[in-house]
């Protein structure tokens, strides 16, 4: 087989040594082919990309169609809860993450998050945005508003407590 740029030509059965690839082409008569000018490759491309982009363009509206009538129904019925995940770094030490979700933010939940792990590292996150279909795992146990608050709490006096130690 011979390979002209990317396009296979065809097959064919070489018997000269000397310039084979000239011998090829010219026994197939696709010498022209192989030197397609600059402009013409440009103009090709040019109209794969209007293509590529009509049928990207097609497909990002039936998915905002899908999320509408789909998914949002479903991430609406969790605005306004909060939840605990049980949260590690794969090992036997686990801790709450606590979530609170405030809204939609295009594709995404709009949350609040609050976590200690077993360390005493404590992480607090006012506004971060996650995506429902990667990250629903972070739903698995729903708590009350008033537990959500309660494990804020206990944050802000473990860090208050941290603050008000004594320096040695």
């Amino acid at each position: 087989m011979i390979i002209c740029g990317a396009v296979l030509v065809g097959k064919i059965t070489i018997t000269s040594h000397t310039n084979i690839v000239e011998d090829a082409l010219m026994a197939l008569d696709l010498k022209g082919m192989c030197r397609m000018r600059d402009t013409e490759i440009k103009e090709e491309l040019k109209r794969k990309q209007k293509t590529y982009y009509k049928i990207r363009d097609e497909i990002s509206r039936l998915e905002d169609k899908i999320f509408k009538e789909e998914q949002l129904p479903k991430m609406k019925e969790y605005v306004g809860r909060c939840f605990k995940f049980r949260n590690s770094l794969g090992d036997d030490n686990q801790w709450g993450l606590y979530i609170k979700v405030i809204g939609i933010k295009g594709t995404g939940f709009l949350i609040a998050q609050y976590q200690k792990d077993y360390r005493g590292v404590v992480q607090i996150t006012p506004s971060e945005t996650t995506y429902y279909n990667s990250r629903e795992w972070l739903f698995e146990i729903p708590i009350t508003l008033k537990q959500f608050n309660a494990e804020i709490n206990k944050g802000i006096k473990y860090l208050e407590k941290i603050k008000d130690m004594p320096l040695s």
